[in-house]
């Protein structure tokens, strides 16, 4: 879905109301598109702060960028449910300097 591959709406049924927002508003700009680089999981890891639930962590990365992604999954009902999506850092921009034009 971030990298523009496959539609936001294949994840319905999966996934919480506010995290398929936020996953909308991520995919419209496909952030895990690197031009004609092949995005891949670097690595992948996890922590369970509360029964039924996993925090997970992934680093993204093509030949030269590196992203991290975060999801929280909760298991209700006799499901997992993505619950939470962020995805950091985003490009480096230039500092605005104030009055500076």
């Amino acid at each position: 879905m971030l990298s523009g591959r496959n539609p936001v709406h294949t994840l319905i049924g999966h996934v919480r109301q506010e995290a398929f927002e936020q996953l909308v508003r991520l995919a419209d700009s496909a952030p895990l598109r690197d031009g004609g680089a092949q995005s891949a999981v670097r690595r992948v890891g996890f922590c369970r702060p509360a029964a039924g639930v996993l925090e997970v962590f992934a680093r993204v990365g093509s030949a030269d960028r590196l992203r991290a992604l975060a999801f929280r999954l909760e298991h209700r009902r006799g499901r997992w449910w993505c619950s939470a999506v962020e995805l950091g850092p985003g490009p480096r921009r230039r500092a605005r300097v104030p009055g500076g034009g």
